[in-house]
């Protein structure tokens, strides 16, 4: 198999004396030296020195490209977002669906009450199951443990979806509440849902922030959790 990489084609014009100062010169990039060695050696061989150079500078670029390969496996802050749209639009469809068929009124609050909470246990369900969300599926990333590199635990889920757990969960009970004692508790209830929303999306952009500034894209619940997010 011919030895070529990007700069073969440029370097099959120049005379061997310019070859020899290039496979020598520390104006040229590495990548570029190793061509001029590939086409000295087809010209006329090359010295022992050179032979070693140009292995040299292939296990080299041989080990960058394995070191780039592991750090793309783990950018995965757009496939992500793309994921997140995915599964939030199916969730929408399931919504519309269930909302034209006609159900007595208590049946349709029930429902509603009961879809708030759906979004946060699909996730910890199927990143236990099966470490993806369908919009990961889609999206081809994959939750995974980051110290076993193995597929995550119950309890590793749950954490990873902590805060929104929490959050659901306040809120279904204060629900609960409104509807218990109605007015007399309406005004508190309103607050207090007020106040986890400011909580929840300031912990939805400390989330963002995390995992922009991460070098493997971990946010803040994978840490938690024990988690990366990986391309498959």
């Amino acid at each position: 198999m011919e030895k070529r990489n990007i700069f073969s084609s440029k370097f099959e014009k120049k005379s061997t004396d310019e070859l020899k100062r290039i496979s020598v010169s520390q104006e040229h990039q590495e990548t570029a030296k190793l061509a001029t060695i590939w086409e000295l050696e087809k010209r006329e061989g090359v010295s022992k020195e050179l032979a070693e150079r140009a292995s040299s500078i292939q296990e080299k670029e041989e080990q960058r490209k394995e070191e780039n390969k592991a750090a793309e496996r783990f950018q995965t802050t757009g496939p992500r977002f793309v994921a997140a749209v995915i599964d939030l639009f199916l969730f929408i469809g399931c919504a519309g669906l269930v909302g034209v068929i006609p159900v007595p009124a208590w049946i349709t609050s029930l429902f509603g009450f009961i879809a708030i909470g759906v979004p946060y246990f699909y996730s910890v369900f199927m990143h236990a199951q099966y470490g993806q969300t369908l919009g990961k599926m889609a999206m081809s990333i994959k939750v995974i443990d980051y110290a076993k590199e193995s597929r995550i635990t119950m309890k590793q889920a749950f954490l990873r979806d902590i805060g929104p757990v929490i959050y659901i969960m306040v809120v279904w009970l204060n629900i609960l509440f409104m509807a218990i004692y109605r007015d007399q508790a309406a005004e508190a209830v309103v607050i207090v849902i007020m106040i986890l929303q400011i909580v929840y999306w300031g912990w939805t952009v400390m989330e963002i922030v995390s995992m922009l500034f991460d070098d493997k894209s971990r946010s803040i619940p994978d840490y938690i959790a024990g988690t990366v997010v990986v391309r498959e």
